[in-house]
């Protein structure tokens, strides 16, 4: 279904907002699995996933990043200081850390649907601009 009618502000107006909701959820997403994952022991890495920048420009090219305290890579991947995933190297500890993916797995979806909703967005008003033209 093509939009028919659409300025270049609307369509920046589009992009940004659903962008802007975008980085949103990804932030409640990420806080989420981390509780569900049970990666909360002192609450740090939870109170530090936000969204930095969101920068959208006039030709539609954006800039998204978030923020989150370094130690989280590692807990995704199940590793860090001492640690071997799976304790290969034997550490003498009890218990060895696994991976809690609380941010790739949702990463990479989500990127996916955003990818996809740019794509509609956009191309639906391009679909429209030449709707205008053979009227």
């Amino acid at each position: 279904m093509a939009t028919t009618g659409k300025t270049e502000e609307q369509l920046y107006r589009d992009v940004s907002d659903y962008q802007r909701a975008w980085t949103e959820m990804m932030v409640k997403i990420w806080q989420t699995r981390l509780t569900k994952l049970r990666a909360i022991r002192t609450g740090a890495l939870h109170r530090s996933v936000m969204n930095s920048t969101l920068d959208v420009k006039q030709d539609l090219t954006s800039t998204i990043a978030f923020r989150f305290v370094y130690y989280g890579v590692y807990v995704d991947a199940g590793t860090g200081r001492g640690y071997l995933r799976g304790n290969g190297g034997d550490l003498g500890l009890k218990h060895y850390r696994k991976r809690k993916r609380w941010m790739s797995v949702p990463w990479r979806i989500s990127k996916r649907v955003l990818a996809d909703k740019m794509v509609t967005i956009i191309g639906d008003a391009f679909v429209g601009m030449f709707d205008k033209l053979s009227e």
